[in-house]
């Protein structure tokens, strides 16, 4: 009988240290599998990061959709891409509620970020359940986490990525190896996107006043007016710069045009955009508008204009200007709608006067 006690016990304790060595097995398996799980991760985000560079979209686009990645990949509550142009910050993507997009924006200049962001080095904030973390605006959104990660490429800082939950611990499972990774590679994407986004500029704007020409007109900001109902048009002609240049010389001519194109960016807002349409021509395109809510701008403008003077001997010259406003329909074709107005002004006997078609 103590005989096969003896065997039973024996056999029990086979069956523990297997179910141990099975375990230990087990552990070391999932643990390999989760690391290699993470590693896919970063790397699908870096593969859907090229991915995006060579897209046929904007600069500022490729943006945007890099945070997304950053969303979907880790599923923060917010998530933003800050550039630095060695001055001031710009958020160009980002899904913080707007209020506090500018205290996000510049979240490198607080004491809880700055020496990172100088010294290139990702930093990881968490707090209890009871408690938010204290830089701006931090307080205000419940903040519990946040992952800072400044952005270099060959040694030049070009800003930062920040992901920010209102749950404690929430980026616990991110290893420092995998935003290092990301943080790299967001160099990479960045400096790229920058490199595109010049050769745009020189492509789309216009070298005298810095406005979008024709080619951005109808290739990009054609495509932004569909989404709204309704935009506004303006067309702005400059009726007596041919005979200022003419009279005197075409030095003042073009120090009273550039004079007129700074004072339009003055006035009008930053949700317009500014197009170069002719050499006496300037259009204003107000996407989600109407004539009517454009026209007590454009008698700002007017009245500046009248300011804005060029003296030949003590005489006074300055420029008149005929405006023409039309309110576009997304179902209208632009080109045709600009072909009307600029008949319109054609047309029009008096100047420094805002009609509305």
């Amino acid at each position: 009988m103590w005989i096969l006690t003896i065997l039973l016990a024996l056999a029990l304790l086979a069956a523990i240290v297997f179910i141990v060595m099975m375990a230990n097995s087990y552990n070391k398996n999932l643990n390999y599998y989760m690391l290699l799980s993470k590693n896919v991760s970063s790397m699908s985000a870096v593969e859907k990061m090229f991915a995006i560079m060579g897209k046929n979209t904007s600069a500022e686009e490729k943006i945007v959709l890099a945070n997304k990645v950053m969303l979907e990949l880790y599923s923060p509550k917010y998530s933003t891409l800050s550039i630095y142009d060695g001055n001031t910050y710009t958020a160009k993507a980002t899904n913080v509620e707007k209020t506090y997009i500018e205290s996000v924006a510049n979240v490198a200049e607080e004491v809880d970020f700055k020496a990172n962001a100088s010294k290139n080095v990702s930093k990881y904030l968490t707090t209890t359940a009871n408690k938010t973390l204290t830089y701006k605006s931090a307080m205000e959104r419940k903040i519990k986490s946040a992952m800072f990660s400044p952005i270099y490429y060959n040694n030049t800082y070009l800003g930062f990525w920040l992901l920010e939950d209102t749950r404690e611990g929430a980026f616990d499972n991110i290893p420092k190896e995998e935003i290092q990774k990301l943080k790299n590679n967001l160099g990479i994407f960045l400096e790229n996107i920058a490199f595109q986004n010049t050769i745009e500029i020189a492509e789309n704007t216009d070298k005298q006043t810095t406005f979008y020409n024709n080619m951005y007109l109808y290739s990009n900001i054609r495509q932004k007016l569909i989404d709204k109902d309704t935009s506004a048009l303006t067309l702005i002609c400059l009726d007596n710069l041919p005979e200022i240049n003419e009279k005197y010389n075409r030095n003042l001519g073009n120090a009273l045009l550039i004079k007129a194109a700074n004072a339009l960016k003055e006035i009008v807002g930053n949700d317009s955009f500014l197009v170069r349409y002719s050499g006496l021509r300037f259009l204003v395109v107000t996407p989600d508008c109407n004539a009517g809510v454009v026209q007590p701008m454009m008698d700002r403008y007017l009245t500046k204009l009248k300011n804005e003077v060029e003296y030949v001997s003590d005489e006074p010259v300055n420029l008149n200007a005929q405006v023409v406003i039309h309110t576009f329909r997304k179902q209208n074709n632009i080109e045709v709608e600009i072909r009307k107005m600029v008949k319109h002004i054609d047309n029009m006997k008096q100047t420094n006067i805002i009609q509305i078609i």
